[in-house]
């Protein structure tokens, strides 16, 4: 029996840092937690933008991700 080792589509990792530092965000306190959260949220947007899928489930994985972003943040949208 073959076995194949599959190496996990990094974008998934990315979707997790962008979403779990766009949750951050949302609930820091004003002032330096706010601007640490902001500065996370600014490198995971990056990251997710530049990161690479690696699949075609990791690009559906990705779509997903952004419509769901784009709801979250459609009254924003002139800022973005």
């Amino acid at each position: 029996m073959l076995h194949a080792f599959v190496t996990p589509d990094p974008i998934h990792a990315a979707i997790k840092r962008h979403r779990a530092a766009y949750d951050v965000y949302q609930v820091a306190p004003e002032g330096t937690p706010s601007v640490i959260a902001n500065d996370e949220y600014d490198a995971a947007s990056d990251a997710l933008v530049s990161t690479a899928c690696a699949t075609r489930f990791g690009a559906l994985a990705l779509v997903e991700h952004l419509r769901w972003w784009l709801h979250q943040e459609a009254e924003f949208k002139a800022g973005h």
